[in-house]
């Protein structure tokens, strides 16, 4: 409630991104897409709908033409985007630490140091469609070490700043997008039902949407299950994925599937901190998996 307050507050009192002062403030669309996804998790989907109604016809985004604009470094804070963190390349800026972290562990070639989180599974991999131009510019399949040796370790591109790697630096300058347009229509076919927005993402790289000749429908027979899967490729590694399946009650099931593990719905939290306990132990009680 507490957000939701919080939310209404900021949207009825920022500025559109059009007229705030600075590239990369916080905007009245960026508050709005926060607390549409707030409604959304809470099952409102009703009010999510009234909310992504409004950023849409705003009239302050689109999506770009290109999906490789979106990570192009000339090409920041596009049209469709909503809320971009700003990062600045070079040592003693504000850059992004994500290509370091998420590159193959200690690869000593591609960054200095390399973090091996996150790495990219073939689950996937292998959930984009043929054709789709997504993979490849999200997904790098693998890479040539110094000594020529190819290390097949499929990992995130779209952190990827090739100036400072060919520099040898790893203080890159991709900003992060924390909200983007593509979302917001997906989020709004989720919250009404109408696959048409949906099929705008889609028709942007070239791919037959939802009801069409082509799609596979095999795969994704209802509408739920193409939305899914759409932010799933479309959304890649940008830090939804695991939310998007605890919203809609699919985490268990989808996760148990791609680890080959029993995946219960008290794992779907952290523990509470055990110094936090201590210090008050009338307060909380463990979370069931880590009693």
């Amino acid at each position: 409630q507490f957000i939701i307050e919080d939310m209404l507050f900021a949207k009825d009192n920022l500025p559109l991104k059009s007229k705030v002062k600075k590239t990369g403030e916080i905007s009245k669309g960026a508050a709005e897409t926060c607390l549409a996804e707030v409604y959304l998790t809470i099952g409102d989907k009703a009010k999510a709908a009234e909310v992504l109604k409004d950023i849409i016809n705003s009239g302050e985004y689109a999506l770009v033409s290109d999906y490789a604009d979106l990570w192009d470094m000339t090409k920041k804070n596009g049209k469709e985007s909503i809320l971009e963190i700003q990062q600045v390349a070079g040592a003693g800026n504000p850059s992004s630490p994500y290509f370091e972290r998420f590159a193959p562990f200690e690869n000593f070639y591609l960054t200095p140091q390399g973090g091996g989180i996150n790495q990219v599974s073939d689950v996937l991999w292998n959930n984009y469609e043929e054709g789709d131009p997504r993979r490849d510019l999200s997904i790098f399949p693998g890479y040539s070490n110094k000594s020529g040796v190819w290390a097949d370790i499929k990992f995130a591109k779209k952190w990827y700043d090739d100036n400072y790697v060919v520099n040898g630096s790893y203080y890159f300058g991709n900003n992060f997008i924390v909200y983007r347009y593509a979302d917001v229509l997906l989020m709004y076919a989720e919250a009404t039902g109408d696959a048409s927005y949906l099929n705008m993402v889609r028709s942007r790289v070239g791919l037959p949407g939802f009801g069409e000749a082509g799609y596979p429908s095999d795969k994704y027979p209802t509408l739920d299950l193409a939305i899914e899967h759409e932010r799933n490729v479309e959304l890649a590694m940008e830090f939804h994925r695991f939310f998007d399946l605890k919203r809609t009650g699919r985490a268990e099931a989808v996760i148990s599937a791609a680890k080959g593990k029993n995946i219960t719905k008290d794992m779907l939290v952290l523990p509470i901190p055990q110094d936090g306990i201590d210090q008050n132990p009338d307060l909380m009680t463990q979370n069931e998996h880590y009693k």
